[in-house]
């Protein structure tokens, strides 16, 4: 007989020699956490310093496109980072919603059912009424006179890059947030 040798163990001995598992640590009535409601669970903490109406509108974004569905990423983007999307499908959408809250930023696509460049005809009547919303165009062309245009229409940006929107709205909604001018 060779060393490493052992006589075999039955199923019964093989589970004695087994070390128990560590048990998690079980909370007393007093220490599960609770929500304001009164439920047990996980309460969610909001930072003293913001109030309502600043969480209310401050982080949420007006996103117009006649096809939400192929924005599904960038919006989930956004909302990972703790901002709120509302969807309208057309301009007089928008404006309807626009008429009942205010948002951050608003971000469009140039061509809907409407017309091919209804972007432009949502940028142009925002002032109109009275609304100083940042606009940014998200649309398949990337083209330097669609920006050049969008700046002289009264927008912020023109992109067809998913990396630079977000980094174009979360920069203006961060501004917005520390005091600068996001809307009048």
């Amino acid at each position: 007989r060779s060393r490493s040798w052992r006589p075999r163990r039955t199923p019964r001995q093989r589970r004695r020699r087994r070390r128990p598992r560590a048990q998690p640590k079980r909370l007393r009535e007093s220490e599960i956490p609770r929500r304001p409601s009164g439920r047990r669970g996980s309460a969610r903490l909001v930072a003293p310093s913001q109030s309502k109406q600043t969480r209310n509108w401050k982080n949420k974004i007006l996103w117009v496109d006649d096809r939400p569905q192929n924005n599904t990423y960038e919006s989930q983007a956004f909302e990972t980072i703790g901002l709120e999307i509302t969807t309208a499908l057309s301009t007089q959408e928008a404006f309807d919603r626009l008429a009942g809250n205010q948002y951050a930023v608003i971000i469009s696509d140039m061509g809907r059912k409407e017309g091919p460049r209804e972007g432009y005809v949502l940028l142009d009547k925002l002032p109109e009424n009275g609304d100083g919303t940042p606009l940014f165009f998200y649309a398949a062309s990337n083209a330097p006179e669609h920006l050049k245009e969008t700046i002289e229409h009264g927008g912020q940006g023109w992109t067809n890059n998913p990396s630079e929107l977000f980094e174009m709205v979360t920069r203006k909604v961060i501004d917005g947030q520390r005091g600068g001018t996001v809307c009048s």
